[in-house]
């Protein structure tokens, strides 16, 4: 898998992206006022390199998310159960 590096506020966008509406590929410009104006006011800015872009744009008042992406943050990975001796692992 290819690894990009975004610029910080880019990421930190991509990464409230994928934490309030996991699994999205297109994201509308409610959907963009509501995470940069009203639930996380303050931590990120108005993401203008997405908005701005006429190759990123699916359609009217809607845009593509980049899907490579370099995760920052660390999270843990599920428990994994081995069915022949039902005990879990953690990696």
């Amino acid at each position: 898998m290819t690894s990009v590096n975004y610029t910080p506020n880019r990421q930190k966008f991509l990464d409230i992206v994928a934490e309030e509406l996991p699994g999205l590929a297109t994201i509308t410009r409610k959907q963009i006022v509501e995470i940069v104006r009203v639930k996380r006011l303050g931590e990120v800015k108005w993401p203008s390199w997405l908005t701005g872009d006429n190759a990123l744009r699916a359609g009217r008042g809607e845009f593509m998310l980049p899907t490579l992406v370099k995760r920052t943050s660390t999270k843990e990975e599920a428990p994994v159960v081995d069915s022949d001796s039902e005990t879990v692992s953690t990696g």
